[in-house]
């Protein structure tokens, strides 16, 4: 996951996220947390008319520690893109 975020801001000067519709399920020290994605990745800021937009649906996994809650699992399912994604990303 660190290598796929290196490189999406290394390719993206801008990026918009938004997620919504979330359901989060709290059973002791662990949670459930689904929610669904659309993300606008703009290369280069002078052009923001050129963008790579995706949208899908995540399921991530949380578990309370000393510290606080740390995200110990994220899965993305990636429903529909339009535009040039990262070179090297899965699927490109």
């Amino acid at each position: 996951m660190a290598e796929f975020q290196e490189l999406a801001r290394t390719t993206f000067e801008r990026t918009h996220h938004t997620a919504s519709n979330y359901s989060i399920g709290i059973e002791g020290d662990r949670a459930t947390i689904r929610a669904h994605l659309t993300a606008v990745h703009v290369r280069r800021a002078a052009e923001p008319g050129v963008h790579f937009t995706i949208g899908g649906h995540y399921e991530a996994g949380a578990v309370r520690t000393a510290d606080g809650w740390r995200i110990d699992r994220f899965v993305f399912d990636l429903v529909w893109h339009q535009g040039q994604g990262p070179q090297g990303a899965p699927g490109h």
